[in-house]
């Protein structure tokens, strides 16, 4: 089921047809000359990491009886899911093994590398999606551990392993589309029949090997205070340099992506307060107001108005916001701040 799964996903085989269309792509621009050589050394290489990296989120997806959704820009970078591109450093570091072997005359040690390494590069796998950890997936006694709780039915991996190799002997025979498409769904299988393997033997649920943990509450909460530390860290340069405009656009473009924005406000508005100038957070306060307003928080708004007219009498809403800054002062029974805001 695992070797053909990648034939029978609809959403997997989208995948793979997309990654061999820009091999193609590839594969034209190499055989041309100039910059289109060029292009086509780095468009291969940022392919290749993200094939890399599709196939193990790939095998983790199967370990887990989940669909992997579709890959998106960030599979084409070096910087998301480092651990994901592992599998890589490992196999250029068995074929910088068996290239020396070859080169200093001793070709059965280098057969033997190549055949330990097809026994154990599906443990390597395995290990690597169930911890996410690359130093675990070439400890010893995990890999051993892994062997012995799938069993008899890690042969399967191997022979999967088997099917790249196999293209890679016959490309010198094979047009070099075909090659490229076989060498796709070859390995395409070889990672589907590992995670199918971690998944039917129970190795996920039972495995000694520890599982990811997802962060606890305190450790989101203080990777959140430093984002948004650094975020105004950065804004009070500009507001220092006498941009106030761009001090106040990286805060909002901080904002946008705040997981829990209505704290965020708060929160930036407090720490802008501690700047020696505090014009911009007073216009800060004005944005804030708004939003309030707008949100029908009443209560909180003239709130904000009581604290912004301590810090400056001469505070006031931005004029599309006087008029309702007044009525939300008279709903709260401030006549006298509702009277203060009517003379601005």
């Amino acid at each position: 089921a695992g070797l053909s799964y990648p034939l029978r996903s609809g959403a997997v085989l989208a995948a793979l047809s997309t990654f061999f269309l820009l091999s193609l792509i590839v594969v034209f621009a190499y055989s041309s000359v100039g910059v289109f050589a060029l292009g086509a050394l780095w468009l291969g290489l940022v392919i290749v990491v993200a094939v890399i990296r599709y196939l193990v989120l790939l095998a983790e997806a199967r370990s887990e009886g989940a669909e992997l959704a579709p890959p998106g820009p960030e599979y084409f970078t070096l910087t998301d899911k480092v651990w994901t591109l592992f599998p890589a450093v490992v196999f250029l570091c068995v074929a910088s093994l068996v290239d020396a072997l070859v080169s200093d005359g001793r070709p059965l040690a280098a057969r033997i590398a190549i055949g330990i390494a097809a026994l154990l590069y599906p443990a390597t796998i395995g290990v690597l999606t169930l911890t996410r950890s690359p130093l675990e997936s070439v400890n010893p006694l995990s890999i051993g551990r892994f062997i012995r709780r799938v069993g008899s039915s890690y042969g399967y991996a191997v022979l999967a392993a088997a099917l790249p190799g196999a293209v890679v002997l016959l490309a010198s025979a094979l047009p070099d589309w075909l090659t490229v498409l076989l060498m796709i769904v070859s390995l395409a299988s070889f990672f589907s029949v590992v995670g199918t393997l971690s998944r039917t033997s129970g190795i996920v649920r039972e495995v000694g090997i520890p599982l990811p943990e997802e962060p606890g509450e305190t450790a989101i909460a203080a990777d959140l205070e430093k984002r948004r530390t650094a975020a105004l860290g950065h804004a009070y340069g500009f507001a220092s340099r006498g941009n106030r405009d761009g001090a106040l656009a990286h805060i909002r473009d901080a904002l946008a992506s705040d997981p829990d924005p209505d704290t965020a406000w708060r929160w930036y508005f407090e720490g802008m307060q501690t700047w020696q100038d505090d014009r911009p957070a007073l216009v800060f306060a004005q944005l804030m107001l708004h939003r309030l307003l707008d949100d029908g928080a009443t209560v909180p708004a003239v709130k904000l108005l009581l604290r912004c007219r301590l810090l400056n009498p001469r505070f006031k809403p931005l004029p599309e916001d006087l008029e309702r800054a007044v009525s939300a002062a008279l709903e709260c029974s401030n006549d006298e701040l509702a009277e203060s805001l009517k003379r601005l």
